[in-house]
């Protein structure tokens, strides 16, 4: 009987509940930069005022970044600044991210850092919800829109920005990449940095992209199905797909790298990719580094070596089987499995971690596909209130109120039906 009932509920089930079909997502639109990149030259000196009220105190700090040239991107700034205070005889910094010095700056890999110099290259302003991240730095941008300036009297790029360790705040970045005005807040107090002065040199970008150098096996996108572990399930549940976009090789050797994801377990026909340590959701992620540094989804030169170097960790062979070929990193309680195709071809990519029992459980799994997006629709999201489902939600109090009303309409019966005659 109890069998019987339970086959019953699930056919009951399998009619109400609507079913979703999952589709592999088709080529997302691709984000158009809203600034293309110059054939322009880098400032050579950049002031600020900072104004701070914290505590009902306002103080107005500057910090100003004097910048020669270098080679290959790199810049060497020297940053002044007058926050500071004098505690005790000692004198400290009133910020934690500005300090007076000299600093060697990649503007490629060190991404709008106040530290050293509040810049973004041109070529990475697109008018989306995305993250940057490099070997040294993340930056989170989520584009809002052009306004007016007076500073420069043209349209300039409304973001709200997301920096490690530093500040988050609404922006203004100029075309050529150079921070405006931010307004945030630090140790609850307001900040806002506001942009003085701009002094243009001589000495240009000197990054720009070069052509038909890349590998032949990174000039094709790569799609992955995606797979993260569930505790109730103990095993891999899919979870969505993660595209790796053709890459761009830059005149000083860097490449970047663009990432888009599809997750379906929420419904969602973006990203739910994080910036760094940022935690900030982005519709898609550019990377920047050297081969080594990078995941690629493809190894130029691949020659099945011992020990290869890969997304800044060195994995050892671990061995092979049908032309895959098996490659580990193990740090501290965690192993990273790496199983590449003879051609180069990442095929699989997986991380784990040691259980109590010693044996190592995998966390999270990227599949290889193919090299293009299958023509398909992606699930609209169905957010609460549920207005597709053919029953509605009913209220907390109100099921708790039905609840005792029908327990006590049955005691009431079998009351009735025990009376004794």
């Amino acid at each position: 009987m109890k069998l019987s009932v339970a086959i019953l509920s699930l056919i009951v089930m399998s009619v109400l509940l609507p079913s979703i079909s999952l589709a592999l997502p088709t080529q997302p639109p691709s984000p158009s930069l809203t600034s293309q990149i110059p054939p322009g030259y880098y400032p050579t000196y950049l002031s600020f005022s900072i104004t701070y009220n914290s505590s009902h105190q306002l103080n107005i700090y500057y910090v100003n970044y004097t910048i020669r040239p270098g080679q290959g991107g790199e810049l060497a700034v020297n940053v002044s600044t007058n926050a500071t205070t004098t505690v005790n005889g000692t004198t400290r910094y009133v910020f934690s991210f500005l300090r007076n010095g000299t600093f060697t700056v990649n503007t490629l890999e060190d991404v709008m850092n106040l530290s050293s110099l509040p810049y973004i290259y041109p070529g990475f302003l697109f008018n989306s919800t995305y993250g940057v991240s490099t070997p040294i730095s993340a930056v989170g941008l989520i584009f809002k829109g052009e306004l007016n300036t007076t500073f420069t009297g043209q349209k300039e790029y409304l973001y709200s920005v997301y920096l490690p360790n530093q500040l988050s705040g609404l922006s203004i970045l100029l075309s050529d990449g150079v921070l405006y005005q931010l307004n945030s807040t630090y140790n609850g107090g307001e900040l806002h940095l506001q942009l003085l002065e701009e002094r243009l040199g001589s000495f240009p970008l000197e990054l720009g992209q070069v052509p038909n150098q890349l590998p032949s096996g990174l000039q094709v996108p790569y799609i992955y199905s995606t797979y993260n572990f569930s505790p109730p399930a103990q095993a891999l549940i899919p979870s969505g797909y993660v595209e790796f976009m053709p890459s761009t090789i830059f005149g000083n050797g860097l490449f970047s790298m663009e990432q888009a994801y599809v997750q379906y377990v929420e419904l969602e026909p973006l990203t739910k990719a994080y910036v760094g340590p940022l935690r900030v959701p982005v519709s898609f992620l550019l990377e920047v580094g050297n081969l080594s540094q990078l995941q690629f989804p493809y190894i130029p030169n691949f020659t099945r070596p011992t020990n290869l170097f890969y997304g800044g960790l060195l994995f050892k062979l671990n061995g092979s089987s049908n032309e895959l070929y098996s490659y580990v990193n193990k740090t501290g309680l965690s192993l990273t499995e790496l199983q590449v195709e003879g051609n180069g071809t990442v095929y699989q990519f997986s991380t784990a971690l040691r259980s109590s029992n010693g044996t190592y459980v995998t966390q999270y799994q990227a599949t290889l596909i193919g090299n293009r997006f299958v023509t398909g629709t992606v699930p609209q999201v169905v957010h609460g209130g549920q207005s597709q489902l053919p029953y509605h939600v009913i209220s907390p109090i109100t099921s708790l109120l039905i609840t005792i009303i029908v327990t006590a309409a049955i005691s009431a019966i079998i009351i009735l039906l025990h009376r004794p005659k």
